[in-house]
């Protein structure tokens, strides 16, 4: 039975890693229940499978979408260079029409409701190519893997949960 007690030589836990876990998995519970509630089925992806956080479907379970959810409590959303140029490359081969990134904000207040903006991939990955090619702009000689999204670049997208085609 766990004590609860560290083992000698392991290594500590990060408080801010696990509240970043806290916070990653709240907003992926949060885009679950508000798919379901707007009449989609949805089902959270408990392993890493990059890129995919949920599996959304319509009622008959006819058409199914592919969700990467990013949460933040404050400041920008965060991703890679590498994960978007997979993205893009995968677009290029497969098309995206059944791929979208929600993103969640949620307040330091709990009592607040949580903030979305619902993103087709494929404009994810040009609003973060055009965030890149800015950085390198300034930074030329980073080798930085981040990649920022701001939330004035998701304004068009914000609550836009009609864009998603499983739902009535």
């Amino acid at each position: 039975m766990p004590t609860g007690k560290l083992i000698e030589g392991s290594p500590k836990p990060s408080r801010s890693g696990a509240r970043d876990q806290q916070t990653a998995r709240a907003g992926e519970f949060y885009v679950a229940a508000e798919l379901c509630r707007r009449g989609a089925y949805a089902v959270i992806l408990t392993g890493n499978m990059p890129g995919v956080d949920l599996l959304a479907s319509d009622v008959n379970g006819e058409s199914v979408l592919q969700i990467q959810v990013k949460t933040k409590r404050k400041g920008d959303w965060h991703t890679s260079k590498r994960l978007l140029a997979r993205l893009e490359q995968d677009h290029q081969a497969i098309g995206s029409e059944a791929r979208f990134w929600v993103f969640v904000e949620l307040s330091e207040d709990v009592s607040a409701s949580p903030r979305f903006w619902v993103v087709p991939e494929a404009d994810v990955v040009k609003i973060g190519r055009k965030g890149i090619a800015a950085w390198k702009q300034r930074n030329p000689n980073s080798l930085s893997d981040h990649c920022a999204i701001r939330e004035r670049d998701l304004c068009a997208w914000a609550g836009c949960w009609r864009s998603l085609p499983i739902l009535p």
